[in-house]
């Protein structure tokens, strides 16, 4: 009587069925995955059909033992602001035709946080991270961007090589605000702020109230008027 041959403890198919479906070496299929370099088109295309075919899926840790996981990190302080989702229906719109996908996370807290979300991202062998509207301080997202490349929007920094920074310009932005209360004619014009102290998007926006309310001759009328925001 024939032995039963042990069942597979699971039914994940296997770089080596790629290369065999594709007629192929494994690191042929590796190369692919990779997108290295002197790939030709033709293979890439029978490579990826197979994968296609036998419903292959890397796993994410030996994508991340190969020093990529095609994975970014976006953190959101607030999922419920719109701006927000604005901006990360952007960036899924730039990713579509890509390989890359996004692992969110949010942090309702600036601080300790915040920073143990960005390491678990990094632990996590993303390939990036993406902060949005953070207010950590320089040498902090400098330190990040050492370990993985970084951006951040919404977040003035100072010149740095180490990362890339997307913003409005905040301080125009406040005093245009101002010029079309002057020429409307109010003179007491007081800004509402948030009590924080390391949003540099606020800075930016303080300093071009000052500096419009200043120019325009009503400097001595400047209020700026700090509260705490909490999440309701």
């Amino acid at each position: 009587m024939a032995e039963a041959k042990p069942e597979k403890k699971n039914d994940r198919v296997t770089i080596r069925e790629v290369a065999e479906d594709a007629g192929v070496s494994v690191a042929a299929v590796s190369k692919v995955l990779r997108e290295a370099y002197g790939v030709s088109e033709s293979l890439r295309n029978r490579v990826r059909a197979s994968m296609n075919k036998l419903n292959y899926r890397p796993p994410a840790s030996a994508r991340g033992m190969r020093g990529q996981t095609y994975t970014l990190g976006p953190v959101l302080p607030d999922i419920r602001n719109p701006f927000f989702a604005d901006i990360l229906a952007g960036v899924n719109s730039a990713l579509e035709r890509t390989q890359y996908q996004l692992m969110m996370g949010t942090s309702h807290s600036q601080g300790p946080a915040e920073e143990a979300l960005v390491e678990a991202m990094i632990d996590r062998q993303m390939d990036g991270i993406i902060m949005i509207g953070t207010t950590e301080y320089m040498d902090r997202l400098g330190n990040i961007a050492k370990q993985k490349p970084l951006v951040t929007i919404g977040h003035h920094a100072e010149t740095s090589q180490l990362f890339d920074t997307v913003n409005n310009d905040d301080q125009l932005g406040a005093r245009l605000v101002v010029k079309h209360l002057l020429a409307n004619g109010f003179r007491n014009i007081a800004m509402l702020s948030s009590a924080s102290t390391t949003s540099t998007i606020l800075a930016e926006r303080e300093l071009g109230y000052r500096r419009e309310m200043i120019e325009n001759g009503v400097g001595e009328n400047i209020n700026i008027i700090r509260a705490p925001q909490t999440l309701r």
